[in-house]
């Protein structure tokens, strides 16, 4: 009677749309749904020994959620609890893969399985045959060298800085501190390392005595109140001083200074070390510049030295070392060369005078001057006279000229040599005659 009533109890309840009967323990008539597994993939399906194997798969559950994976080989058992894993050591022939999952109520799924063959000898790891520095200790600055050879990787690297590398090679490093270089060797079945040391240590104090590379003044030679540039530059020294005329300069190993000194100066350059001293002498000659001396008047003429009246004479000149040059006569300050027309009234000497601070040099020349009927022979001044009283009087020439009276001649070289024919004709018997006098005037018409 018990058995008959409970299961309609349950109807009545279903029916009622109750979710809780009073009584009756949670759970009691209600079967758990089993989950269900699935391979999604398995890659490659064929694989040499050694070689990675990647196994993705999943579950589900119609009433609760997959808690729970296990998957295995039919040769080498249980393979991962994860739902996808990798692996390379499946034993070589041909697997079947297995996988179930389990959910929330603790029941398992059915398995199900793939196929996959694994075939030939297992892949070896890397072998490092050789990683060593060379030379293994160093000085700051030095260079040591790396050196390597790999058997059956697929990938090498150095670390520091270095990076990828072939299977076999060298490389220079100057590392500034001690360093150790860790080499990485990796194929698809493992990876190894292997590590180099390189020990620096610091550099070795100098040894010997210090070196002067130079020591120049330039220029070597000066004029007083002039100027020169020591220069040097010094190895391996601890102090390096330059003396001179009682005075001492504490200086770098490598430098220049201006130098002035009022007269000739030795400079000497010592550079110091622990193992001793050297030396080194420069002279810097320092000359007097000597006093100045007169200015030198290579040339003063005049040319013609001699002029009539009216006429004109060409003065040049030529001097040397002078700054200012001057001549006389109301002329002034010339050029230190040059030519200049004159025109004196009467006989004129003319001074140069050439000047700069030593002092002065003079020159002189003389310009004669013979002017109208005043000068020469008597007859000739005469005639001259005559002539210009004809011509201020026509009408005593024989026979007279036509036209107004005409302004007195200038007497110059070519009418006095029309003068003197005639002074000469005179003097040998001839007769003053008004054509010579009609010519003459002619001549200056």
């Amino acid at each position: 009677m018990r058995k008959l009533l409970f299961p309609i109890l349950m109807i009545l309840m279903t029916f009622a749309s109750c979710d809780y009967a009073p009584g009756i323990p949670a759970g009691i008539g209600v079967t758990n749904q089993p989950p269900a597994a699935y391979v999604d993939s398995i890659s490659p399906t064929e694989a040499s020994l050694g070689e990675t194997v990647s196994f993705i798969g999943h579950g589900t559950d119609p009433d609760g959620i997959v808690v729970a994976y296990r998957w295995r080989s039919s040769i080498d058992g249980d393979l991962s609890t994860f739902a996808s894993f990798d692996t390379s050591s499946l034993s070589a022939g041909v697997h079947t893969i297995y996988l179930k999952v389990q959910d929330d109520s603790g029941d398992w799924s059915e398995e199900v399985q793939s196929d996959i063959t694994i075939s030939g000898e297992a892949v070896a790891a890397p072998v490092i045959n050789s990683f060593g520095a060379n030379p293994g200790s160093v000085t700051s600055g030095e260079s040591s060298v790396l050196s390597w050879d790999i058997s059956g990787a697929t990938a090498v690297t150095i670390d520091q800085g270095i990076g990828n590398v072939p299977l076999t090679g060298t490389r220079a490093v100057s590392p500034v501190t001690t360093t150790t270089y860790v080499l990485t060797a990796t194929n698809e079945a493992d990876s190894v390392t292997a590590r180099a040391r390189v020990t620096v240590s610091a550099a070795t104090p100098p040894v010997g005595l210090p070196i002067i590379n130079s020591f120049t003044a330039n220029p070597g030679s000066i004029m007083a109140g002039g100027s020169s540039i020591l220069s040097w530059a010094v190895s391996n020294a601890q102090t390096v001083m330059i003396t001179y005329d009682g005075s001492v300069a504490s200086v770098g190993s490598v430098g220049s200074a201006a130098a002035s000194p009022v007269a000739t100066t030795t400079y000497t350059l010592t550079a110091t070390n622990a193992a001793g001293s050297v030396t080194a002498t420069v002279q810097l000659i320092v000359s007097v510049a000597p006093p100045p001396s007169l200015p030198v008047i290579n040339s003063f003429a005049a040319n013609p030295g001699s002029i009539t009246l009216g006429a004109s004479s060409t003065l040049s000149w030529n001097t040397s070392g002078a700054t200012i040059v001057s001549i006389n006569q109301g002329i002034g300050i010339v050029a230190l060369a040059g030519i200049g027309v004159v025109s004196p009234a009467a006989t004129t000497t003319y001074t140069l005078t050439a000047t700069n601070a030593a002092g002065s040099t003079t020159a002189t020349v003389q310009v004669v001057v013979s002017g109208g009927g005043g000068g020469g022979d008597p007859l000739e001044g005469a005639l001259f006279n005559e002539v210009n009283a004809r011509r201020a009087n026509p009408s005593t020439c024989n026979p007279p000229p036509t036209g107004p009276a005409r302004a007195p001649l200038v007497r110059n070289s070519y009418l006095d040599q029309l003068a003197r024919n005639h002074s000469q004709y005179v003097a040998g018997g001839g007769t003053p005659h008004d054509g010579f006098a009609s010519r003459f005037s002619a001549a200056q018409a």
